[in-house]
């Protein structure tokens, strides 16, 4: 979970970089065509001036974006993994449920033959008390 968490601030982190890369590309865009810079008849020099920073900025701009692509890539990761760590512990209970129906479905056959002889067993004895009882009384039957 910390893992997840760190990876969604680094996505946050990264989208602020790009933020500020944008504002600056747009800056060295803006700059050649800015009224001080015209006046000053020195727009061309400073279109030179700015255009190997220009392309560092634009190369940084695809090196954020393609972290920021990773570290979804390793948080979908990351996920998927706690995903599978669960499914696992879902097999393995589904495992031991097995495991006690079956122990159960074995207790429910022995009771299914045994309770029906166990009750007439004990029917038949009942019924041979009371005709004891009826003897000993000698009650007429």
């Amino acid at each position: 979970m910390e893992v997840t968490k760190t990876l969604h601030e680094l996505l946050t982190i990264w989208s602020e970089v790009r933020r500020r890369i944008v504002a600056a590309l747009s800056l060295t865009t803006d700059i050649p065509s800015h009224p001080f810079v015209l006046s000053q008849h020195v727009g061309s020099e400073t279109e030179a001036g700015l255009k190997k920073p220009r392309g560092m900025l634009q190369d940084q701009l695809g090196r954020i974006d393609s972290l920021t692509e990773k570290t979804k890539a390793l948080n979908s990761l990351v996920f998927n993994l706690a995903n599978l760590h669960d499914s696992r512990a879902a097999i393995e209970e589904a495992r031991a449920a097995n495991a006690a129906a079956t122990s159960l479905q074995r207790i429910t056959s022995l009771t299914f033959v045994y309770l029906p002889i166990t009750l007439a067993a004990v029917s038949t004895k009942l019924a041979f008390i009371e005709i004891e009882q009826l003897r000993k009384a000698k009650v007429p039957y």
